[in-house]
């Protein structure tokens, strides 16, 4: 049976940045040739003129930013939007379904060519030659690549559709998300995840008003009953 991984809608964790460089040492001037010295008078200008490029642009960026209006950052907790909602339920028993359905495609496969290498192996009898055992052994290898192949297809095919079910309640999220966090004058939304964001102030954080606006729009809840249907249920 296949085992289904728990999901998860933290974005991805990217590689650490690489350790800053020292800064270069000031170049002695030795003896060049002539036409060395020249290089090296192009390389130093060189130089000069990227890192004013890059002072430009850096101070283009800052003015851009001062004046594009807000540009503060909100935070929002998508798994426990999930779970509020109850859609991590609906997510993990839809890939739970889907692995029990290819686990019977899998058993069946499994049966089948345990029923060929039985059959090869008693057309052969019961004193194989040495060319019979190598052939078994050959025919047993096969066989057990073409299974493990279709377990990874199988497993590849329940990682693909939980991506596919994450990013479409991600794709969900983000409207209302962008609008809640637009009222606070913020511009920009962060999924929290512990590898990214080291520390936020409390009022980042905007998962609950998310939930609200959520369930206010007329998200569903599973299992969730109409109100008053309890209170009728009890009187009867």
């Amino acid at each position: 049976m296949l085992s289904v991984q728990c999901l998860t809608f933290n974005v991805l964790r990217f590689p650490p940045p690489p350790p800053a460089r020292p800064d270069c040492e000031r170049p002695k001037f030795v003896r060049l040739p002539q036409r060395s010295a020249d290089c090296l008078c192009v390389l130093i200008v060189m130089k000069k003129t990227f890192a004013l490029i890059l002072f430009t642009l850096a101070a283009f960026t800052l003015t851009s930013c001062k004046q594009g209006g807000p540009s503060g950052v909100a935070l929002i907790d998508l798994d426990q939007i999930a779970k509020r909602l109850g859609r991590d339920t609906v997510l993990v028993d839809e890939l739970r379904n889907m692995g029990t359905e290819l686990g019977k495609e899998l058993e069946t496969a499994k049966r089948t060519y345990t029923e060929e290498f039985e059959k090869n192996k008693a057309s052969i009898g019961a004193k194989p030659t040495e060319a019979d055992t190598q052939k078994l052994n050959t025919l047993l290898q096969s066989l057990n690549a073409q299974l493990q192949q279709q377990q990874q297809q199988a497993q590849q095919e329940i990682n693909t559709r939980r991506m596919a079910l994450v990013n479409r309640f991600r794709e969900e999220v983000m409207p209302t998300a962008l609008a809640v966090a637009q009222k606070r004058g913020l511009s920009v939304v962060l999924i929290r995840n512990d590898s990214l964001v080291l520390c936020a102030q409390a009022d980042a954080d905007i998962t609950n008003e998310v939930i609200e606006s959520l369930i206010a729009a007329g998200a569903k809840i599973p299992g969730a009953k109409p109100a008053g249907t309890a209170a009728s249920g009890d009187k009867k």
